[in-house]
């Protein structure tokens, strides 16, 4: 059974994170599905929901493992989740910014293609923290 959301929990989905959004960076193509998105707004949002999704899909609903909510922030908000989606946001940021994938001087854009890398990064940390094993 896992419970809460500690420094190791935290360091496994930055691992997780990293491992499956390195490709991300380095692939043009997530720049290309960026600049898409920049123009369909709709779909810049579909796209953060989803990853959103899939990360709770992933510790609740798929049942990978058995996953409990404890102490959720505001008495409502799982506090892993939390944790992974800031977790994989931070990274995607930091490492697209960091090799200069992304320009902030265009900076719609930029956050377009930094969403795409965040999804990756999202579901990779899902992973690395409930896997079993973990």
């Amino acid at each position: 059974m896992i419970k809460g959301f500690d420094r190791h929990d935290a360091a496994e989905a930055l691992v997780g994170s990293v491992v499956f959004g390195i490709p991300m960076v380095i692939e043009g193509g997530t720049l290309e599905a960026g600049v898409f998105l920049s123009s369909h707004p709709l779909y810049f949002f579909g796209t953060l929901a989803f990853g959103m999704a899939m990360v709770v899909g992933l510790l609740y609903v798929a049942e990978i493992q058995d996953v409990r909510v404890v102490d959720p922030v505001l008495g409502v908000i799982p506090r892993r989740p939390v944790g992974l989606i800031t977790i994989a946001g931070l990274t995607a940021f930091g490492t697209m910014t960091a090799w200069g994938r992304v320009d902030w001087t265009e900076p719609w854009v930029a956050l377009c293609q930094t969403a795409v890398c965040f999804v990756g990064m999202a579901i990779g940390g899902a992973l690395g923290d409930i896997l079993p094993g973990s």
